[in-house]
């Protein structure tokens, strides 16, 4: 079963500083996906932020994408043990209301990873560039 995060983008925006990314998230066969506006910037952050998450227990990570409304993914990345094995929570919250109610599907996604597959997640969203697609997959195992 496939534990991963993926982020995808064009980086194509109308003129007024703002993207569109897809982010998919799964742990097994439970899985969730929304679509949500960010800076063109957004990726190249959160490689910078997880460049200096350290490996030690108790480190807490926490990075969100999107905004209120439009959808929203909150990502927190966690040292759970002391040989340094992590765990990402993913809360995502879809990208529409649902028809009557003024609400928003959400769901939360969990999986363990290792810290060194940090430097390949944060490789891969140092190359996003504007107009091409652009992925970046965070694999990991069971939480």
């Amino acid at each position: 079963m496939r534990h991963n995060l993926a982020i995808f983008t064009e980086l194509a925006h109308d003129g007024d500083g703002t993207v569109k990314y897809r982010v998919f998230v799964e742990s097994g066969a439970f899985q969730a996906e929304t679509e949500l506006w960010g800076g063109p910037m957004h990726a190249a952050q959160l490689s910078t932020a997880l460049r200096a998450f350290q490996p030690v227990r108790g480190t807490k990570l926490d990075y969100s994408l999107g905004s209120p409304g439009t959808g929203t993914v909150e990502l927190r990345f966690e040292v759970v043990d002391l040989l340094g094995h992590c765990r990402l929570w993913t809360s995502v919250v879809s990208d529409h209301r649902i028809a009557g109610t003024g609400e928003q599907e959400s769901a939360r996604v969990c999986f363990g990873f290792a810290p060194a597959d940090i430097d390949e997640f944060c490789r891969q969203l140092d190359s996003f560039v504007p107009n091409h697609p652009n992925r970046a997959e965070l694999s990991g195992h069971a939480a």
